[in-house]
């Protein structure tokens, strides 16, 4: 068993998450409570809060403060608990055990939780998407994305081998492609295969919201080429359904009252 503390002081872990917080890592992670009552749930831990949704872009569940987190341990491969003397969510529970997908994805939560400067700099969003192979028809894989203020990278798997990206500098233009996918073209080489241009599916279309929010905070001048792309984030008064409600408004003028000067 690995034992890593946390060097912060103690707090109430009453708190609440929001999805205009920063990231420093964020996916879904099973909460293990037994038999049938096991929970999948989308973590998210920013700079202030480690919280959980109902999925990404769900509902809100539960949240605790950094300073509410006591200890990580590493317990095996795949599964590592979280120690809260303040309690965690309705249940106030002191313990949480979760369980990540693989031992890639185990050690980066660790490290997150553990690690402040494990995190890539200037995160803004990272996850799965379905990657559309260059002409192909439909022909497409999952890898896991990182979007920074400076680099878009996708990796085999979270936590896994880089496969290729490029600098935001190289993105010229960002556009929705079907129902939940969208387009980024470049300026320079992007895939590993040389192409100059991703389609990109995501889960569905509020996620989807939340990548083209991402993109307009790291290149802006990538969506100039259309007033209103539709469901991007200059789409005039676009709201995304569910727990994001009135918070996520996708506009300019909303991404720059939360993020600031771009």
């Amino acid at each position: 068993k690995n034992n890593l503390r946390m060097e912060m002081p103690r707090a109430n872990s009453a708190t609440v998450a929001t999805w205009s917080e920063l990231p420093r890592a964020e996916g879904y992670l099973k909460l293990i409570k037994g038999i049938g009552k096991n929970r999948r749930l989308y973590f998210r831990l920013s700079f202030t809060n480690f919280g959980c949704f109902e999925g990404d872009t769900g509902k809100f569940v539960a949240a605790v403060t950094l300073a509410g987190i006591a200890q990580v341990r590493s317990l095996n491969a795949t599964r590592f608990e979280v120690e809260m003397p303040g309690g965690f969510g309705f249940s106030q529970d002191k313990k949480l055990l979760l369980e990540a997908s693989s031992s890639l994805s185990a050690s980066r939560w660790v490290s997150a939780l553990t690690s402040p400067s494990s995190a890539p700099v200037g995160l803004l969003m990272e996850g799965y998407l379905r990657k559309i192979k260059p002409l192909t028809v439909g022909l497409s894989h999952r890898r896991w994305f990182v979007l920074t203020r400076s680099q878009f990278e996708y990796y085999e798997v979270e936590g896994g081998a880089l496969i290729a990206g490029a600098p935001t500098t190289v993105i010229t233009r960002v556009s929705a492609h079907g129902n939940a996918g969208f387009l980024i073209q470049c300026s320079a080489p992007v895939t590993r295969s040389g192409h100059d241009q991703f389609v990109l599916i995501a889960e569905r279309p509020a996620v989807r919201e939340r990548w083209l929010t991402a993109l307009f905070q790291a290149v802006p001048r990538a969506f100039s080429h259309q007033a209103e792309p539709a469901g991007g984030p200059a789409s005039a008064c676009k709201r995304v359904s569910g727990a994001l409600g009135e918070e996520w408004v996708s506009t300019r003028e909303r991404i720059l009252s939360v993020h600031g000067d771009l």
